[in-house]
């Protein structure tokens, strides 16, 4: 229930937003695109579970002692999954439902351009919230 009132937030912000900078840029407003294209605010809770069980699941990174790498392991991690599976999704939902076909590359130097530093960002406080010290229980 949290998740989705979030995620209506989130895509009521990002249509507003859109339709503010088409009206400043003058140009048409679609709200189809901007709710096709806001999959990639719905992709950064699929992946910030599955890292997290990731994480702690698979030997390789329980080894890792350090907090510090493991929260930059996870973000580095989090944002290139983020960036090549929005850019995928974009391109396979455009060449079926859509008539003009969004490609992988476009889709991902944009991303890189427009949305890599909020995913660093995004991602930071996720790890700063998922990836903490285990409390060490004292058996007496």
């Amino acid at each position: 229930m949290k998740f989705m009132a979030v995620l209506i937030v989130i895509l009521g912000v990002a249509v507003l937003q859109d339709n503010m900078r088409s009206a400043h840029d003058d140009y048409s407003f679609y709200g189809s695109d901007t709710f096709f294209f806001s999959i990639r605010w719905i992709l950064i809770f699929p992946i910030a579970i599955f890292l997290n069980i990731l994480f702690k699941r698979v030997v390789l990174f329980a080894k890792i002692k350090s907090l510090f790498a493991k929260r930059i392991l996870f973000i580095g991690m989090a944002s290139i999954f983020q960036l090549l599976l929005f850019s995928i999704v974009v391109h396979v939902i455009s060449a079926i439902f859509y008539n003009q076909i969004f490609s992988f590359l476009q889709n991902l130097q944009f991303a890189v351009s427009q949305d890599l530093y909020k995913y660093l960002l995004i991602y930071s406080v996720i790890a700063l919230i998922l990836i903490h010290k285990r409390k060490k229980v004292n058996s007496n």
